[in-house]
């Protein structure tokens, strides 16, 4: 007689694997850098970060999920050999961040 061999499937590790997708995609989705605006001379790091502030005032009363559209990453420079702060935010992310501009 053969013996049949049965696994457990288990839903823990399941939503780990589904949260860590989430977050992949929502990664991908990040086509805009804070640099980029400066560099462009879009925008000073201020005003951007001025901007973030009430995006995110904004959203705590809103339900914006702001890990979906805005991420903080550490970038090295090697012309200087100094690490700074850039933003990373999708395409909704920066919309929600002109509209806060001030008018000019």
């Amino acid at each position: 007689m053969s013996t049949i061999n049965i696994v457990r499937y288990s839903a823990e590790h399941s939503h780990a694997v589904m949260a860590d997708f989430e977050e992949l995609i929502h990664q991908s989705m990040m086509e805009y850098s804070m640099l980029d605006l400066i560099q462009q001379g879009l925008t000073s790091e201020e005003e951007f970060l001025d901007a973030l502030k009430k995006v995110i005032r904004i959203s705590q009363h809103g339900g914006f999920h702001l890990t979906h559209h805005f991420t903080r990453v550490y970038a090295y420079d090697p012309a200087t050999g100094s690490l700074y702060v850039d933003w990373l935010m999708s395409r909704r992310g920066l919309k929600m961040i002109i509209l806060q501009y001030p008018e000019r």
